[in-house]
């Protein structure tokens, strides 16, 4: 489900300041009501979003949304990520005497942390769409036989 709150939190971040009701941004991401209400109060209580009461109310950014990093979002979503079992601090796996992969693993994962924590939001912040290449500026070799 962490893709669909980067995805929601991605719509969020285009808005900037503006205030969205939990229906707009269903509609604004075409995420179902319910997915979006959930992922709302998930992102709330992790504080990248805060939700503002009133007339004109919603959900925002959170003022300090840029602090967080995508292992925050995946976190705040679906909870520890954790490549095996046995990466999980709190497991006792009974092969774990036997286990030839426990290592390799545990650093694997400690890879994906590490890459996650170094990305910040941010990156969720739009950049303008580059108009790409023209077909006739690419090169094409001819095939000779």
């Amino acid at each position: 489900m962490a893709d669909y709150g980067f995805h929601l939190l991605g719509t969020i971040v285009a808005e900037k300041e503006q205030c969205l009701s939990s229906d707009a941004l269903a509609k604004k991401s075409n995420l179902p009501r319910a997915t979006v209400r959930k992922l709302l109060g998930l992102l709330k209580a992790a504080k990248l979003i805060e939700a503002k009461s009133g007339k004109y109310g919603g959900y925002v950014l959170h003022h300090d949304y840029l602090s967080k990093n995508m292992m925050d979002v995946i976190e705040a979503i679906d909870g520890p990520i954790t490549l095996t079992q046995c990466c999980d601090d709190g497991h006792n796996c009974h092969l774990i005497q036997a286990c030839q992969h426990q290592n390799i693993f545990s650093e694997i994962n400690q890879q994906i942390h590490s890459t996650l924590s170094a990305i910040s939001v941010a990156a969720l912040v739009p950049k303008p769409k580059t108009q790409g290449f023209l077909l006739k500026d690419i090169k094409v070799r001819a095939k000779h036989d």
